[in-house]
């Protein structure tokens, strides 16, 4: 599995032909519209999660099915460009 993060979506792709397993519209979940276009970046957790980080909010995704695990908004701080580090134990 491939991850994408672009343009306020995230992509599941398929590793050996590139075709798209599912995707994600940010801006379309509940409170995440400022995500429309914004940049995405993804971090991986392990084989089945990973993490993603857009305008002020921040994801868990599963790899299977590209369903929210839960969402995190912290645009209050600011609307700025989000980043990331997953610390793995």
């Amino acid at each position: 599995m491939i991850v994408v993060g672009h343009a306020g979506h995230i992509f599941g792709l398929e590793a050996g032909t590139g075709r798209a397993c599912w995707s994600i519209d940010l801006a379309s979940l509940d409170h995440c519209s400022d995500c429309a276009g914004e940049p995405v970046e993804i971090q991986p957790m392990n084989d089945a999660t990973a993490y993603a980080a857009c305008a002020g909010h921040v994801f868990r995704i599963s790899l299977k099915d590209g369903s929210i695990r839960w969402h995190s908004n912290l645009r209050q701080r600011g609307s700025s460009e989000t980043s990331m580090a997953v610390i793995k134990k």
